[in-house]
């Protein structure tokens, strides 16, 4: 069984995009969406200065990052290499596009026409091909392949032959040979995907011992629409030759996750929030009809929480479908958590059940005072505690976010959820001592502050994305948001005056503002760092 590949010799690319149109012939990929973008950069001081280019697609990973991404197992690898999106199972979480290194994931959004939002007849003729709301990527035209055809549309087209596809387990393959004659090298070696593509630098167009600049480079993506341009510093990853130890192609923003998202993080957090601060520390909300106000929140707030997840995906009704990759993905293993939250902790509150002084269900197996009732409490607790941390570890393991990539990013998510759910729980008119809340909150602010400075201080260190986004959060256009909105309102003010509390037993309208700021931080914090999400450069 052949494992297909392809290399680039980048010393024949002329950057005529024949092979970003002829992909988009072949494929009729969506407006909009390219599989076979080639960027384009002026490189070198006066007068020795030139245009390289950088030709790039799906590097079929061996060990694709796509694929323990996706919840529903709607991306798969064949013995061959290929890696393959099925249609009917993705569900459009776009949790892939954000865990691919090569920004090679594309996320089919609306039938819109290049013209004026109208099809050509040309569009068409492939709309059938491709569903709404789900993930696109390239298949090294794998109805060709499947046909006995084996060259890519990308590769049939170059005039200069910069595309080599071929078998890569064969030492006499085309590909092999190059590799093998040129140490070909990959893309953004430290994200450890093992992929399938490698490329060929220049030969003679960049040297060692010039001095070449990129602080004014000009990024265009082939054939796309809006590319966007952003100053970043230095955002390359050397790899041991001149080519890509010195050539820079821009980080640039994520977009897959917005305010959906935030809010999915926020109501998530807060309502399990609630659940782990009553029962660790007993901090309860009060009660309605005879049930503990606190569990009844947390099944609210999580409800809403899995409603705000069902209506960003590309496809609701396939929302199920989130539970099939437990193995791997981090989504289908809070999915699990989710349900069991809501089924056993609906199950938990029914013998609290009052209606007119009567508890008609107090005859239950998990009556209080059970030990079936106290297993169950506590497999819903450890549940809540893991519905709190998993988004910032699926966050954490992003291989394409270097911003996003650290353990630092859970450990705020919990800090965040138990002092807001504190906080809310005291608005609600906690039953429990002002001090145990206030100390609770406090406790858990200034854990939050220590994460949140680490983070941003491990982040100033680097250089590349995580740079960018630190600098962005901290001086830039989320400045107001993150650093006054978030640090100082959020946590810092909160957080003198719960301390104040605890030493001079302040009045109720202070605890009520400072539970109501902490509400805030916790929107903010997570809306800024969605926001300062940065891809990794290529290169």
């Amino acid at each position: 069984m052949p494992r297909w590949g392809m290399v680039f010799d980048l010393d024949r690319c002329i950057g005529c995009y024949s092979c970003t149109v002829a992909c988009h012939v072949e494929n009729g990929t969506p407006p909009g969406i390219w599989y076979a973008p080639v960027y384009e950069q002026e490189v070198g001081t006066f007068p020795n200065v030139k245009r390289v280019f950088l030709p790039t697609l799906c590097n079929h990973c061996n060990d694709a990052p796509c694929m323990k991404a996706c919840p529903t197992k709607a991306i798969s690898r064949r013995e061959d290499g290929i890696v393959l999106v099925d249609q009917d199972l993705c569900c459009g979480t776009r949790a892939c596009v954000t865990a691919c290194p090569y920004g090679a994931m594309h996320f089919y959004g609306a039938a819109n026409g290049d013209f004026e939002g109208q099809l050509t007849p040309y569009e068409q003729s492939f709309q059938g091909k491709f569903q709404v709301g789900t993930v696109q990527k390239c298949t090294f035209c794998v109805h060709r392949i499947d046909q006995g055809n084996f060259t890519p549309a990308c590769v049939e087209t170059c005039p200069t032959g910069t595309r080599v596809f071929g078998d890569l387990d064969d030492p006499e393959s085309p590909p092999s040979k190059l590799i093998s004659k040129y140490n070909g090298f990959v893309l953004r070696p430290e994200a450890g995907t093992s992929p399938s593509v490698r490329y060929v630098a220049p030969r003679q167009a960049v040297s060692d011992n010039r001095d070449i600049s990129s602080r004014q480079v000009s990024q265009t993506q082939s054939a796309g629409p809006d590319p966007q341009a952003i100053a970043s510093g230095e955002s390359r990853v050397p790899s041991g030759n001149a080519f890509t130890g010195r050539l820079q192609v821009e980080a640039k923003p994520q977009t897959a996750r917005g305010l959906k998202v935030v809010l999915w993080y926020l109501f998530m957090g807060l309502g399990s929030g609630l659940y782990v601060n009553q029962l660790l520390f007993g901090i309860d909300a009060g009660r309605m009809v005879g049930l503990p106000l606190a569990n009844v929140l947390g099944i609210i707030l999580l409800g809403i929480s899995a409603l705000i997840l069902m209506e960003d995906l590309g496809k609701p009704l396939r929302f199920l479908g989130v539970l099939r990759n437990v193995r791997s993905s981090w989504i289908s293993r809070g999915a699990v958590a989710d349900f069991i939250f809501l089924f056993l902790g609906s199950l938990l509150i029914l013998p609290y059940l009052s209606i007119g002084g009567q508890q008609p269900l107090a005859g239950l197996p998990w009556a209080p005072g059970s030990g079936l009732e106290l297993i169950m409490t506590w497999v819903v607790g450890a549940a809540a505690l893991f519905i709190i941390v998993y988004p910032g570890i699926e966050l954490s393991s992003s291989r394409s976010i270097p911003f996003w990539n650290t353990i630092l990013i859970p450990l705020q998510f919990l800090g965040s959820a138990l002092a807001s759910a504190a906080g809310a729980a005291y608005l609600l008119g906690s039953l429990a001592p002002s001090r145990v809340t206030a100390m609770v909150a406090l406790i858990s602010v200034l854990t939050t502050l220590a994460f949140s400075f680490a983070h941003i201080q491990s982040a100033r260190s680097q250089q590349g994305a995580a740079r960018i986004s630190a600098d962005k959060l901290m001086r830039g256009s989320l400045a107001p948001y993150f650093l006054w909105g978030n640090l100082v309102l959020g946590l810092m003010l909160p957080g003198l005056v719960l301390a104040l509390h605890l030493a001079l037993a302040l009045p109720g309208g202070f605890l009520a503002l400072a539970a109501e700021l902490l509400l805030a931080g916790n929107y903010l914090a997570k809306y800024t760092l969605i926001k300062a999400g940065y891809y990794a450069s290529l290169v």
